[in-house]
């Protein structure tokens, strides 16, 4: 579909903490911070619930019917949309869930709503909370913690939970590593039922978390490279190695490339010029702003939960592992 975000009440269904910048070229409306999630629902399009019907089908021209008893339709409780077709062992996350997750968050810790909406007429379901932690590396380099919540009905995504650090100058936006998941993301899959508090446990304490990336990314701030590391950490990040050089993406290598080299937003601060900081900001800026995609809903969906995420997991890694 040209269009991943969810149109089907008739509007862009997305809404941002007022007084913050638009997004997606000015779709979606406001909402204030401190309003109850239920409005943060309605505002946002997710003022629903996923249904289940059993999947029938017809045959002798129409004149017999029936049952697949092991299957289901789930659709809108709103619409009655059907969304995806799952099995009798999928275990539903609900869109109130999404955002009810965050509600002692919120009273107890200080979160506050930053953003929420949905996807694929609603098959997908977020919503992104400000933790209310941030910290200058090196005193200049502001990033900013949030803690995203993305869920689906359409088989194809696990209901995900994780940390993410917004870096101020540029908006770059990177997955922060848990106690309990080095590679970020804490995943559900839909075969499980989903247990908020079991989920919070493994998220661990805020502050933890948090103190232990900044510590992380100082480190990488003060691992200097040199024109062939950058190369070689390139070709391990976004190249193929089972593929010879004339079949890699060389457009794709050149643009990070460039944008490590002067192009991205902040790149010449001193934090990232000639820096593994700043290899990782070259990929995030890559994935969240220039990587070819249908529209801006889609190059999010990419770099919140497809291969945008996984690309720029695998270019933290590898940063980490160079200053080492």
């Amino acid at each position: 579909m040209a269009h991943m975000i969810d149109f089907t009440k008739g509007f862009a269904a997305f809404t941002r903490r007022a007084n913050t910048e638009p997004a997606w070229h000015g779709l979606g409306g406001e909402t204030p911070a401190d309003a109850p999630l239920e409005v943060w629902a309605k505002n946002a399009g997710i003022d629903f619930d996923y249904e289940k019907h059993v999947v029938k089908y017809s045959y002798d021209m129409g004149l017999g019917e029936a049952f697949f008893p092991n299957r289901f339709v789930l659709s809108r409780s709103d619409t009655r949309q059907p969304l995806s077709i799952v099995s009798d062992k999928y275990k539903i996350v609900q869109p109130r869930q999404v955002l009810e997750f965050y509600r002692e968050l919120i009273a107890d810790h200080g979160f506050v709503m930053e953003t929420a909406g949905s996807l694929k007429d609603g098959a997908r379901v977020w919503a992104l909370a400000n933790t209310n932690m941030s910290a200058a590396v090196h005193g200049i380099d502001r990033m900013k913690g949030y803690l995203l919540f993305v869920t689906s009905c359409d088989g194809e995504l696990s209901t995900q939970v994780n940390f993410v650090n917004t870096r101020v100058v540029c908006n770059n936006t990177l997955t922060i590593a848990t106690r309990d998941e080095a590679t970020g993301a804490i995943r559900i899959p839909h075969l499980v039922d989903f247990d908020a508090t079991k989920v919070k446990e493994q998220l661990g304490l805020v502050n933890g978390v948090w103190t232990n990336h900044v510590a992380q990314v100082a480190t990488l701030a003060d691992r200097t490279v040199s024109d062939d590391e950058v190369r070689n950490w390139l070709i391990k990040v976004l190249a193929d190695p089972n593929k010879p050089l004339e079949e890699q993406n060389t457009t794709r290598l050149a643009k990070v490339y460039d944008l490590f080299n002067g192009k991205a937003i902040g790149a010449e601060m001193p934090t990232a010029k000639n820096t593994a900081w700043g290899l990782v900001n070259a990929v995030t800026e890559y994935v969240d702003y220039h990587a070819n995609a249908r529209s801006a809903a889609s190059r999010l969906n990419s770099a919140w939960t497809g291969d945008g995420a996984k690309l720029k997991q695998k270019a933290w890694d590898e940063a980490v592992k160079l200053a080492a």
